[in-house]
């Protein structure tokens, strides 16, 4: 029973049902029908519990940024089209694609490997 913890700027979208899925390095513990735990501020006085919710699937995923600025967007070994690559961004809480890659490059490098988290999405 994974226990999800968000940066301030994404717990509204948690909350308000837009965002239904996190991409993490590790899937300790989370496996399809147990239960997400969503916070913000965690091992903070400010933590707050957003929600708890069904977990829909856990897939791996890799993100690799290329030289001439694209990016390979692969979620089980399957390529993602621009237009996949751009909901995904938009459904992870990020302004576009670019944001998500940006904030992916800042963190992780040109190249992330790990897995994408999905739960039933929560009902404000």
């Amino acid at each position: 029973m994974p226990a999800y913890n968000f940066e301030k700027r994404f717990a509204e979208a948690v909350v308000s049902g837009i965002k239904s899925s996190t991409i993490r390095l590790s899937h300790k513990n989370a496996k399809p029908g147990g239960t997400a735990y969503l916070f913000t501020g965690q091992r903070t006085v400010s933590c707050r519990r957003l929600g708890d919710s069904p977990i829909i699937s856990v897939e791996p995923i890799v993100i690799t940024q290329t030289l001439d600025g694209g990016s390979l967007v692969l979620v089980n070994c399957i390529a993602l089209t621009p237009g996949d690559k751009a909901l995904l961004a938009r459904t992870e809480g990020f302004a576009d694609l670019a944001d998500m890659l940006s904030w992916f490059r800042e963190h992780y490098g040109d190249q992330f490997s790990g897995w994408l988290h999905k739960w039933v999405p929560l009902k404000p």
